[in-house]
């Protein structure tokens, strides 16, 4: 399968490559290339991602806003966080792939399948197996902004999927659905999975999605349920989630030549019934003023004061399907494990 076959728009995708770069597939596997946005960056980072830090690090509430955990070492121990013992949105997201890929292939309405925040991507094989085996096609366009991982985990897809064409597409969730709209006028399901939908502040990912998708397209998206909040407390006070919360002060010192401590911070995890809300943070241990030198920034912290690092929403389902069909975003199935701790939901743009 190539390009043409799933009605790609060259002409755009050449006007599109003045601005964005194409990776040629003769510098990795043969079967799969990565489309790059290009931004104006600092440290890689796009002008709004720092005026967002700016105000994040200089608010009365501070916080590290999400794009910035995700540099390699965030990346790899966010890996890490899923084997761990008590982190259960991991296993009970692959127990739901692994006995519904087929229900989920069979409601599909395109081979091209389109992940937003995919990571290595590598823990649904299954479900683009499932897909690749329904339409006799597929074309696998994984969407992270950590693309060192992205990449590397697409080739190990591309030895398990046969015949699958694979584009990695590196850049925000906005980018990606961009770029795919415009390259092609085929029906897409995209996916988004993991939980990430939890790491939003409200569903305006899913209205700009739908802003751009057209009627009939699909969206796969994984949702945490509400339930015991020690539960999900235990889900994050793991070694691993403690590693990922510091590091994301660290990631901040590499990348904006900062001098974050993390010997001056403390690792807490909080949930908010009241929001239903579990959020990570680092507290201060003493007074103490933190630089970011590239930015020229600084950072005032009082002893006690914390720095949320991540936050992760849990949902009720029918709150969930009045907020997105006001979106026009329809579930046409869903799928939830025998304890109704986790969902996965497929919606069809109406």
């Amino acid at each position: 399968m190539n390009a043409s076959d799933l009605g790609f728009n060259a002409e755009k995708m050449k006007a599109m490559s003045t601005n964005n770069t194409i990776i040629a597939s003769d510098e990795g596997h043969p079967r799969v290339d990565v489309w790059r946005a290009s931004n104006e960056a600092t440290a890689g980072y796009a002008p709004e991602q720092i005026d967002e830090l700016r105000q994040a690090l200089t608010g009365v509430t501070k916080y590290v806003p999400a794009v910035f955990l995700y540099d390699d070492l965030g990346s790899a121990i966010g890996d890490e966080i899923v084997d761990a013992k008590s982190y259960y949105l991991a296993r009970k997201e692959c127990e739901l792939l692994d006995r519904h890929n087929e229900d989920i292939a069979r409601l599909t309405v395109s081979p091209l399948v389109v992940e937003l925040g995919s990571g290595s991507g590598k823990k649904n094989a299954g479900l683009l197996r499932s897909v690749q085996q329904q339409h006799s096609a597929l074309y696998y366009m994984p969407n992270d902004i950590n693309e060192k991982l992205m990449y590397e985990g697409a080739q190990v897809l591309a030895d398990m999927l046969p015949g699958a064409r694979i584009r990695c597409l590196a850049g925000t969730f906005e980018q990606a659905i961009q770029e795919v709209v415009h390259a092609t006028e085929i029906p897409k399901l995209f996916m988004l999975l993991g939980s990430t939908i939890s790491q939003l502040d409200d569903f305006s990912l899913l209205r700009f999605w739908r802003s751009q998708v057209s009627k009939g397209d699909q969206i796969l998206i994984a949702f945490d349920l509400v339930k015991d909040p020690e539960i999900v407390k235990a889900a994050y006070s793991n070694s691993e989630t403690q590693r990922h919360s510091a590091n994301a002060l660290m990631s901040l010192t590499r990348s904006f030549a900062g001098d974050f401590d993390p010997n001056a911070f403390e690792f807490v995890v909080r949930y908010h019934s009241e929001l239903s809300r579990n959020e990570t943070h680092q507290r201060s241990l003493k007074d103490q003023v933190v630089r970011l030198e590239a930015l020229g920034l600084e950072a005032h912290f009082a002893k006690g004061e914390t720095i949320r690092t991540a936050y992760q929403r849990k949902f009720v389902l029918d709150d969930v399907t009045a907020q997105t069909e006001a979106i026009g975003l329809f579930p046409i199935a869903r799928f939830t494990d025998e304890q109704d701790w986790y969902a996965l939901v497929l919606f069809e743009a109406g």
